[in-house]
């Protein structure tokens, strides 16, 4: 069987691997640690991504499997720009009244809310509950049928918001190192009321420490993803960049691992252990997490 990869040739061996979707598997894992994505699949020139990684079909009987493969980042970008673009087409066709460009939109609508949930699903906190929320407005004003109830001043609030969302995560791909920078000062700037998380959640004061609580765990996921665009945008070496003898990439695994636990804390719903984490663990390495872009700022501008 050969195998192309936008068009040419590669030498791949076949291993344990029997069928062409478990050929597909290991290809998505070659190509992933490269930063690239598959994006188009042909078998004898028949067109199978969708389920592609379960073909049964055997090796033995495909003569050709053609992948088309793009950089993650610009794959991602694209879906997030397609995203934004139909934020503001359907808010100029609600308040344009253009009933005909509405069904267009609606039509793609099922396609787009699955995009979203896909695109935005590190975000567990405002940005999902507002993909959840966009359904529901479409439920509420009958946006789907050909007699729907214009939607009032709100629910283009919404969808401004939704596509600053979508916007925002379009620059962490265009500009990663920046947009850590700033999340890590966003962090640095909450560590006072991350600090007194523990006395509210003893003291009764849960909404209180909740609004601190939600907005960690969004900074917090930001920056799990921002390690990830950047190590794809800038390369490796910025994990061996050392700060007091230990390097940003061993640095940044343990911080993950901190994270997990305090959203592990969170989720069984352990006061005591939430708040020591808080205090202990997360506020140091923030410190820590500042003198690192530092390094990085000096690095880049050297």
């Amino acid at each position: 069987m050969e195998i192309r990869i936008n068009g040419e040739p590669i030498q791949y061996t076949i291993e344990s691997e029997r069928t062409v979707g478990e050929v597909v598997k290991s290809l998505e894992s070659w190509l992933s640690t490269s930063g690239f994505c598959i994006t188009n699949i042909q078998r004898d020139k028949a067109d199978i991504l969708k389920g592609c990684d379960t073909d049964p079909k055997p090796i033995s009987q495909t003569e050709l499997l053609d992948i088309t493969a793009k950089p993650y980042l610009d794959v991602q970008y694209e879906h997030l720009s397609t995203l934004y673009q139909y934020m503001t087409l359907l808010k100029r066709a609600i308040e344009q009244d253009n009933r005909s460009l509405v069904t267009d939109c609606m039509r793609d609508f099922p396609s787009v809310y699955e995009a979203l949930k896909s695109s935005l699903k590190e975000q567990e906190g405002d940005s999902f509950s507002q993909i959840e929320q966009l359904k529901r407005y479409v439920d509420e004003y009958n946006l789907t049928g050909d007699d729907y109830e214009k939607p009032g001043e709100t629910f283009f609030t919404f969808l401004e918001s939704l596509a600053s969302i979508i916007a925002g995560r379009m620059n962490e791909i265009l500009q990663p190192l920046n947009e850590l920078s700033k999340t890590a000062y966003a962090l640095k700037e909450i560590i006072p009321q991350m600090t007194d998380v523990s006395v509210l959640l003893q003291t009764g004061k849960d909404n209180e420490a909740m609004g601190t609580i939600l907005l960690f765990i969004e900074l917090s996921e930001k920056l799990i993803r921002l390690y990830r665009y950047i190590t794809l945008k800038e390369g490796n070496f910025i994990a061996t960049i050392e700060s007091d003898g230990v390097q940003f990439g061993d640095f940044y695994v343990e911080f993950n691992k901190v994270l997990n636990e305090v959203i592990g804390a969170l989720s069984a719903k352990d006061s005591v252990l939430t708040g020591d984490l808080f205090e202990y663990e997360v506020v140091p390495r923030i410190e820590r997490l500042l003198s690192f872009l530092q390094v990085i700022k000096d690095r880049s501008e050297a």
